[in-house]
């Protein structure tokens, strides 16, 4: 009877005890912690975190800068185990942020961020329809917390950053988006970004989220707004200050590969130094190889993507490292290893991104590049445009024996021009491609169309930009679909 009244007695008091509220209190440990996730070291800001949230149970803030390293990590290692880490931590800190008091913005905030980094991971994850609920609720979250407490910086930055990817949604999703309450345009997301950073230097309390929102900005500089020369602009002025590491050095060599400014690119990524208590970024190494792929540098570019697929545990660029070793071995005449290379890709890594759908395909199909165009798009990848002319120019007539082999021979002869300001020239090319090429299932139409657009806007000639924007949308099923289509959609957004 008394082991039965005791067990009364504590199942009454137990949700008292847990009801009790909690705060959101960011110590220097918490800042701190943050700028080492920034600089990838993972395992020292958790530990670091861990520590400060064993003293103070009921401070939410230590939570939510664990599951920002988590977040962190699972999506750069794409492994199942992070990710099972990442939720558990999300549901404790949703734990202790469901106590906050309703008045702190904090409360929303957070939550909506924890929805927002699960979402992420779960898009890599293709769990499209889990990730598709967490970002409508946060995106409510977050534009609540933008009208109850407009001066709270933190709220600007995760909402520009969401406006300016709403401005990207495909034509024929937006009804679903618009459905959702989710809006927004590109503009709109810059203009609220650019406020964050200056309300954040002004900010004593928040200020440490000054570097998380300078990283949105450079993001939508070089994918939405098209504004390359901007985003490398902004790291450089980040790096006079401190030499970019951790996420700093991925973005800043991301801005100087599509400035095409590959040779500092490739200095960068050499040039970082050694550092074993850093959470590896692999990608680099896969950045490396398509950079030298691109010089024709086959060996060394062989040897990154090499040691990119030994290393990464993870599954996207993948199938496309595989492609590339296997597009090095038919360079240097070697048909059969070619072939085993490019068997291996339907059973290696995940086709999530592009580039490695391409692949896929390209697998799948069993076609063998026509070596001289191949070699003529790795030159031009790589900036060579004057050798990638000259090696399409020698190209006979009768060595186009495909239709894939004639669309890709003017696409690249337009790109070719384009480069070297031959516009009118570059323009001919990319039409006759489009109209040969807009029933295939190759890129080669949908992004001459893209670029078409791309052209016609910098002319200041909005109507005929807006045309092939909306043609290149209009086809469907082909290589590259998802990048291409969301480039698209951003010219229509800038122009609107």
């Amino acid at each position: 009877m008394r082991r039965l009244l005791l067990l009364l007695v504590f199942s009454a008091t137990t949700p008292l005890i847990w009801a009790k509220p909690s705060h959101f209190t960011i110590s220097e440990v918490c800042r701190t912690a943050h700028g080492e996730m920034l600089r990838m070291q993972l395992s020292s800001a958790t530990k670091r975190l861990e520590a400060d949230a064993s003293v103070d149970v009921r401070n939410a803030a230590q939570l939510f800068f664990i599951n920002q390293a988590d977040f962190i990590r699972a999506f750069v290692s794409e492994e199942p185990g992070d990710f099972n880490r990442m939720q558990q931590s999300a549901n404790r800190c949703l734990d202790l942020v469901e106590h906050l008091d309703d008045n702190n913005p904090w409360k929303q905030f957070a939550h909506a961020e924890v929805l927002l980094r699960s979402a992420v991971v779960k898009l890599k994850r293709k769990e499209f329809l889990s990730a598709g609920n967490n970002i409508r609720k946060a995106f409510g979250m977050v534009m609540e917390v933008r009208k109850s407490h407009p001066n709270f910086a933190p709220a600007l930055k995760t909402a520009g950053l969401l406006h300016a990817i709403m401005g990207t949604v495909p034509e024929n999703y937006k009804w679903l988006a618009n459905l959702a309450g989710m809006q927004g345009t590109i503009p709109q997301g810059v203009n609220e970004l650019e406020n964050a950073l200056v309300a954040l230097r002004k900010d004593a309390a928040n200020g440490f989220l000054y570097d998380e929102a300078l990283l949105y900005r450079v993001f939508c500089a070089s994918h939405f707004e098209k504004n390359e020369p901007k985003a490398v602009q902004l790291m450089e002025q980040r790096a006079k200050a401190t030499p970019p590491q951790g996420l700093f050095l991925f973005f800043h060599v991301n801005s100087l590969v599509k400035t095409e400014r590959y040779a500092d690119a490739l200095r960068m990524i050499n040039n970082q130094q050694p550092n074993t208590t850093a959470f590896p970024l692999h990608y680099l190494q896969f950045q490396k190889g398509v950079i030298l792929l691109g010089n024709m540098q086959t060996k060394e570019a062989a040897q990154a993507f090499g040691s990119y697929v030994r290393s990464f545990k993870g599954t996207s660029f993948v199938k496309a490292s595989w492609q590339k070793m296997a597009w090095i071995h038919l360079l240097n005449g070697d048909v059969d290893s070619y072939r085993k290379h490019m068997q291996r890709i339907p059973s290696v890594g995940s086709d999530f991104t592009d580039e490695d759908q391409q692949a896929q395909r390209q697998a799948e199909s069993g076609e063998i590049p026509n070596v001289p165009l191949l070699e003529c798009r790795l030159l031009f990848d790589g900036g060579n445009y004057d050798l990638a002319l000259e090696k399409l120019s020698a190209i006979p007539t009768k060595k186009l024996t495909t239709v894939r082999d004639n669309l890709e021979y003017t696409y690249r002869m337009a790109r070719i021009c384009e480069k070297k300001n031959l516009a009118e020239l570059a323009m001919k090319y990319y039409a006759a491609t489009y109209d040969n090429g807009k029933n295939q299932r190759w890129y080669f139409a949908a992004n001459s169309a893209l670029l078409l657009g791309g052209m016609h806007e910098q002319r200041g000639d909005k109507t005929m930009a807006l045309s092939w924007y909306k043609k290149c949308l209009a086809l469907r099923n082909h290589e590259y679909q998802n990048s291409i289509d969301q480039k698209a959609e951003a010219g229509k957004n800038r122009i609107k």
